[in-house]
């Protein structure tokens, strides 16, 4: 979750730096972000989550 909330952070208050926050949609958990924005590896977090690592 922290990871999230760090990436979130960084593009709202750093925009030219890590982008800009792809805002909020009533409903969803969480924005997508393209792949080729994204600060860190998803997949790579859910293997060390479910021991795949």
């Amino acid at each position: 979750m922290n990871r999230f909330q760090l990436e979130m952070t960084a593009r709202q208050f750093y925009p030219e730096q890590f982008g800009e926050w792809p805002g909020y949609v009533d409903g969803e958990l969480h924005p997508e972000v393209p792949d080729d924005e994204q600060l860190f590896d998803r997949q790579r977090i859910a293997e060390i989550i479910n021991g795949d690592s």
